[in-house]
């Protein structure tokens, strides 16, 4: 199976990229210094938004500020040591550049066109209200998964008689209790409860926003068939800033249009492809498949699959320069081991080929029209940059050679046994529940007589997780599985029980095994202690470190500027 979505779907699929910081609403904007560098409250915000600890106790904000100012502390540590000059380093920060960089070629080329700033302001207004309302929904034969045979005239004829009718005084209610074909409101007068804009698919909320209270709709249209709608109440709701809800807008937007967006990608991608003048050479491609088809090399991921193979004729042109297994050979080595490509067939072989060829053209589109440049996206690679060289230097500087002896895993488990590896009382059942106590009771009666208890469970439990199990259950402590779990601890090991009543239905168990409370073993709880150790250890390390570079960046925090920032926040 080709592990590779298309160009079009990655395309369709990007994120939005830009992020906006909130500025500190106080002069003073800087929490911390080091060597004359400065973290700024924006820096904070940006790992730990107002809104988040706008109502936090000191303590909580404390120990953001000392995380955002540890990564900091660390990078510029990192830069001093030459790990942001490393070759590994660049690699990683090239390959996230790249990939950000074809995901705002999307948002730059096709998003930015079919949804505007105005747009997302009048989305934003109508996002700051929420709205009851009422439908009543008919459909027709040609909505999928309808039960309704009639044809759509027909349902706009029935349409025209609930207007009508409505028109003459009728309760909007007692009509769509009559006539509505949505489920959850056929009994509750097709009441939709409160909403907010971007719930409801696009044509239903277009209409359903723009009336004012008390007011019905005419005929909209939908997926789901014709609708009649009447709004019962609006309110206000609490909103964020419109710069922090923008990027949650356009993904709204984005999906109320998405074939007009998608038809965009697909001319996109036709155009690049047109200009680049790419061409796949069927003739030697269809040569390799048969060479691939002839060796041993055809299973693996494609890059293993062609340098086994060695296959030196050109398989595309762009520009009238040819490309071979090399080009693809290099492409996919950029990508995690884990996402490398494998392939199947020909058909998967050519389709990946065209994939990746064009995700390259449009990185380089990108590059080409100076969008690396534009301040949003340098600031998400920086960003991005620093994560990378944190990461790198915590590997390096903090968890490297972090190995427990035996005895020092031993040592550990005998001083924290008692508190950290103790076993609870448990009990491991095997369980048939169905729903039927006429069932139960035959089941039962099937069981005790000497049938398989496990084989009943496969063939008619309704817990579907424990079924191919025949029932079994993982051991449990006191207070789980309600009745059927009190009754479980009062049985001994061996014992069969009488269908139990339970929330669910009825409980046939038998008691596989009454485990005592006591300290887990060791060797079960092994890989635990070694966590436990190097989680301590990790601690430590990061302490240490954090506390020498303390003084040699001489580190200065103002606490208070964050706290002011947040609380701020909060009286805002």
């Amino acid at each position: 199976m080709m592990k590779r979505l298309s160009v079009l779907t990655i395309l369709m699929g990007a994120l939005v990229l830009t992020h906006c910081s909130k500025s500190s609403p106080r002069g003073d904007n800087v929490i911390a210094t080091m060597d004359g560098a400065e973290v700024t409250v924006e820096d904070l915000f940006s790992r730990y938004p107002q809104e988040r600890l706008a109502q936090a106790a000191d303590d909580e904000i404390k120990n953001a500020v000392d995380d955002v100012v540890r990564r900091a502390l660390f990078v510029k540590d990192a830069i001093a040591m030459g790990y942001k000059d490393s070759v590994g380093t660049k690699a990683q920060i090239q390959s996230v550049e790249d990939q950000r960089l074809f995901q705002y070629v999307y948002e730059k080329d096709i998003l930015d066109s079919v949804i505007n700033e105005a747009q997302l302001r009048e989305m934003y207004d109508k996002a700051r209200y929420e709205i009851h309302a009422r439908h009543i929904l008919v459909q027709h034969r040609d909505v999928p998964r309808a039960e309704a045979s009639r044809s759509k005239e027909e349902a706009l004829a029935l349409c025209a008689h609930i207007l009508q009718q409505l028109k003459e005084g009728a309760a909007f209610e007692a009509l769509a209790n009559q006539y509505t074909e949505d489920p959850s409101g056929k009994n509750s007068g097709g009441d939709l409860g409160w909403f907010g804009w971007g719930k409801m698919v696009g044509p239903f909320q277009e209409t359903a926003f723009k009336l004012s209270v008390g007011e019905v709709s005419d005929v909209v249209e939908t997926q789901f068939g014709y609708h009649i709608i009447k709004v019962e109440g609006r309110r206000e709701t609490d909103v964020k800033p419109f710069e922090e809800e923008k990027d949650r807008l356009k993904r709204l937007a984005a999906r109320d249009k998405a074939k007009v967006l998608q038809q965009l990608a697909q001319e996109f991608i036709f155009n690049i492809k047109a200009n680049k003048n790419f061409q796949i050479i069927n003739k030697n491609v269809d040569a390799l498949y048969g060479v691939i088809n002839a060796s041993k090399y055809k299973v693996g991921p494609i890059d293993y699959v062609l340098k086994n193979v060695n296959f030196a004729a050109p398989l595309f042109t762009l520009d009238g320069e040819t490309y071979g297994s090399q080009w693809i050979i290099d492409e996919v080595n950029k990508l995690d081991v884990n996402a490398k490509p494998t392939v199947n067939n020909i058909n998967d072989f050519k389709t990946l080929l065209e994939n990746m060829v064009v995700h390259a053209l449009i990185i380089d589109y990108g590059y080409e029209k100076g969008y690396h440049k534009d301040a949003a996206f340098s600031k998400a690679i920086t960003d991005v940059q620093n994560n990378i060289i944190y990461n790198n230097y915590v590997r390096d500087q903090v968890n490297a050679n972090l190995n427990p002896s035996e005895k020092e895993l031993l040592e550990y488990y005998e001083n924290h046994k008692n508190t950290d590896y103790m076993q609870k009382e448990m009990v491991r059942v095997r369980e048939v529940l169905v729903k039927d106590q006429t069932k139960a009771d035959s089941l039962y009666k099937i069981i005790r007589d000497g049938a398989d208890l496990g084989l009943m469970a496969r063939r008619h439990t309704e817990r579907k997780y424990a079924k191919e199990r025949g029932g079994e259950l993982a051991p449990f402590p006191p207070g789980r599985y309600g009745e059927m779990g009190r009754r479980a601890f009062e049985m001994s090991a061996g014992e069969l029980s009488e269908p139990i009543k339970t929330n669910t239905g009825y409980s046939i168990i038998k008691v596989l095994e009454k485990i005592e409370a006591g300290h887990q073993d060791y060797e079960r709880v092994k890989n635990r202690v070694k966590n436990d150790i190097n989680q301590e250890m990790r601690k430590k390390r990061t302490d240490e470190r954090f506390n020498m570079l303390t003084e040699k960046y001489d580190l200065q925090i103002n606490y208070d500027a964050a706290y002011d920032a947040y609380r701020d926040g909060n009286n805002n």
